[in-house]
């Protein structure tokens, strides 16, 4: 007759179920964040080609057209009344204008930034607006920035057009502003939007950056060094974004955010910073300088965000508003 034996079977005990499931965690929370940071870099280095794609664009458009793109349009030739009204203020942007050189001429074509206003574009269903400015336009856009949405919906933000401004219309946000100024216009304003000749106040301070209304900045009026003055920045959907192709001149010191970007508040601004550079890759912002390259700046940067011009011209003081500044004829060691 057969003995049985007793013994253990082949599963686990409930202590070493414990302790597998109690390493798995361990791994899980040691590797976790090692992919989040690959992620987090390799949406990073889209953004980075991004605005190298950018830069090589606005480049082909100042050989193309011997300046840099003006930051939007004014009153076109044909035209009467002042940039802030009577359709006029709704405006193409320098982002339309390099579409040429990022290969989008299609888009270009329709848009006919040149010889058509933006408020005059056709819209309705399968218009000019709905085909080209109703959507997501992935070269502008950060991948990091999962919060943004395809069009600006954000009040205010939409462009009017169609018949002298008759219709508001989503366009396509944006994470890249390009540089304005270093200053504010005044004690409230944020922008410079015209020359000394065109303001809506009366004399305008002296625009030190790159993009304003009517602006034709060449590359030897970057006395700074291409190397050491920005072209584009971020601009994150937590501080509004902006649009791609377009802006407004209703309010110079004001609506410009649209496009352009400015000194005149912190980056990565916590309070809002409506008018500020940011963005979302943890501490810093991408930055396009005017020689091209793309670098990083950490948003802890000697910034005074605070300064206003002085009899037309603006006061630099800090190093993130020499960066800012095309002319400033200061020594500046880029961060």
């Amino acid at each position: 007759m057969k003995r049985l034996v007793s013994g253990r079977g082949s599963g686990f005990t409930l202590v070493e179920l414990l302790v597998v499931i109690a390493i798995i965690g361990v791994l899980v929370g040691l590797l976790l964040p090692a992919v989040q940071a690959a992620r987090e870099s390799s949406r990073r280095s889209v953004c980075t080609n991004n605005l190298k794609q950018i830069g090589l664009a606005i480049h082909g458009h100042h050989d193309a057209r011997k300046a840099f793109p003006r930051g939007s349009f004014g009153v076109y030739p044909g035209f009467s009344g002042n940039p802030w009204s009577g359709g006029n203020e709704y405006s193409w942007s320098w982002g339309a204008l390099i579409l040429p050189f990022l290969e989008d001429q299609v888009r270009y074509d329709n848009f006919n930034p040149y010889s058509q206003r933006l408020s005059d574009v056709p819209n309705g269903a399968g218009s000019i607006a709905q085909i080209y400015l109703n959507g997501a336009y992935p070269p502008f856009r950060c991948p990091s920035d999962a919060k943004a949405e395809a069009t600006n919906t954000i009040t205010g933000m939409n462009i009017k057009i169609g018949g002298s401004g008759s219709v508001s219309w989503k366009c396509p946000t944006s994470n890249y502003v390009a540089n304005n100024t270093s200053c504010r216009s005044g004690p409230t304003g944020r922008f410079v939007n015209a020359s000394s000749t065109s303001w809506q106040w009366g004399t305008a301070p002296a625009v030190n950056g790159i993009f304003w209304r009517d602006s034709a900045v060449t590359a030897k009026d970057i006395t700074d060094g291409m190397s050491k003055t920005i072209l584009v920045g971020e601009k994150a959907w937590k501080t509004n974004a902006a649009l791609a192709f377009g802006t407004d001149n209703t309010n110079e010191q004001l609506t410009p955010r649209k496009s352009l970007g400015t000194a005149a508040e912190m980056l990565n601004n916590p309070a809002g910073g409506t008018y500020a550079y940011s963005s979302e890759h943890g501490g810093l912002v991408l930055f396009l300088f005017c020689d091209g390259a793309v670098r990083p700046v950490n948003d802890t940067i000697d910034h005074k965000p605070d300064n206003t011009y002085v009899s037309g011209t603006p006061t630099v003081t800090s190093l993130f508003e020499r960066l800012c500044s095309r002319n400033d004829g200061q020594t500046t060691e880029v961060p």
